[in-house]
């Protein structure tokens, strides 16, 4: 009976020591939205960080699914005059797993006329090894 307690404590911990630490991805999460932020001025490398088939909602616009379609609404967005955009997560979660998680945070986008601020949520996927969006949202403040 005694070895099979043992047995069973050696399993647990084996399961313990294998499964991914969560505060650690956790952080790894959030690190990888700010590099995304960070590369918003250069269109391949914001692509990079989205899944094949990830959708991307911008203020006003339809949802935008696939790269290449996630690649015309973006365009259309930057060919605005003066168009910037920021962006900072405040919050990062993840599934019990650690290969699905979220992040969420305030952004701003300035064009000529006026600056849009809002709130803008991310749906991550672990694919390869490597975090990547497959859903984007930006929901506008109310006027």
């Amino acid at each position: 009976m005694a070895w099979r307690i043992g047995l069973l404590l050696g399993i647990a911990g084996l399961a313990v020591a294998c499964s991914p630490n969560l505060e650690d991805e956790r952080f790894n999460l959030l690190a990888r939205d700010r590099e995304f932020s960070n590369v918003v001025k250069d269109m391949d490398k914001v692509l990079a960080f989205y899944l094949p088939d990830a959708s991307l909602c911008l203020p006003g616009m339809p949802v935008a699914t696939g790269v290449a379609n996630i690649r015309l609404a973006a365009q259309k967005f930057a060919a605005v005059p003066g168009f910037s955009i920021e962006w900072e997560p405040a919050r990062a979660g993840l599934s019990a797993s650690g290969d699905l998680g979220f992040t969420a945070g305030r952004y701003r986008m300035t064009t000529a006329d006026k600056p849009i601020t809002g709130e803008y949520v991310e749906i991550w996927k672990k694919s390869s090894g490597d975090w990547k969006v497959a859903e984007h949202f930006f929901h506008p403040d109310p006027n």
